[in-house]
């Protein structure tokens, strides 16, 4: 694993060849860059890291898409083509409770028409949190995929909530279906986020059991 110097003394991207991902303590930083932003590009980014799913798929997430099982993804905005449901953890619902309901956009310019100039917020966020390295906004994902393995999120698992194009045994599975599985991976990646933004363990942030969606222990 290679690491490229940025410039500034507390941000360093980790590389695997040309794949980059942000590691702890460059996710508290963006994070705060994030806020910054404010909306509607801070609260998207923020959506793009907590749920990992494609740009284009989460700027056009619409309010009529989410309920309380989750954000369904409807296959033609999908890139694969397939839609799946999106399990939204805690912290996902957090940022939605902060995002005005105004149309039917969750993230809108004016008029309720679709966000753009992403090259421009990507220079924003680079005066807020200081100069780096070549990066790009699929680096969330990135992100998003490695830390839910580091913590201990199988491999099948992580697919699923990227929506891969389906092989091998994934094909077998119900995208619309309220996964239990996937649904604790997103919690203990709010949990892991919420330690990463806070700088301390961000304790017992949800009772798995008790808040699953669909969910009977009997």
């Amino acid at each position: 694993m290679n690491r490229v110097e940025s410039g500034h003394p507390s941000i360093k991207w980790a590389v695997a060849t040309v794949r980059r991902f942000c590691v702890a303590e460059e996710i508290k930083i963006v994070w705060g860059a994030f806020d910054k932003l404010g909306y509607p590009w801070g609260p998207l980014y923020k959506m793009l890291l907590v749920t990992g799913q494609r740009r284009g798929e989460v700027a056009g997430m619409r309010w009529s898409e989410i309920n309380g099982e989750g954000w369904k993804l409807p296959g033609e905005r999908a890139k694969t083509g397939k839609g799946h449901l999106v399990p939204l953890s805690s912290l996902a619902r957090e940022i939605l409770d902060g995002v005005p309901q105004i149309g039917e956009l969750v993230f809108r310019s004016n008029r309720d028409a679709h966000v753009q100039n992403w090259s421009k917020t990507v220079k924003q966020l680079r005066k807020l949190h200081g100069p780096m390295e070549s990066w790009h906004i699929h680096d969330l994902r990135r992100t998003f995929a490695t830390h839910l393995r580091s913590i201990g999120i199988d491999r099948l698992t992580v697919s699923k909530l990227l929506n891969h194009a389906e092989g091998g045994t994934t094909k077998i599975y119900d995208r619309w279906a309220a996964d239990p599985e996937k649904w604790a991976a997103m919690e203990r990646w709010a949990h892991r986020l919420r330690e990463i933004i806070s700088g301390a363990p961000a304790g017992n942030v949800v009772q798995l059991k008790k808040a699953m969606p669909g969910r009977s222990d009997q």
